[in-house]
């Protein structure tokens, strides 16, 4: 397959991981800046995704006990 080179805002490769529409192994940093801002963006998206998970966890049986 060919390999297509350029740039894209961090914003969009953060929405793009948070939804889960790319992974950071899809990718490879052209350089040392680059490769620390991906390593960044995929650490928050671990955390944002493990923060929701307890959340969906959490809600449904808080929504339970708090209903009279």
């Amino acid at each position: 397959m060919a390999q297509v080179r350029f740039e894209v805002d961090s914003a969009v490769i953060a929405g793009l991981l948070q939804q889960g529409s790319l992974c950071v192994a899809q990718l490879r940093a052209l350089d040392p800046a680059s490769k620390a801002m991906l390593w960044q963006l995929c650490l928050e998206s671990c955390a944002g995704h493990r923060r929701d998970q307890q959340e969906q966890v959490i809600c449904p049986s808080w929504q339970q006990q708090s209903r009279p």
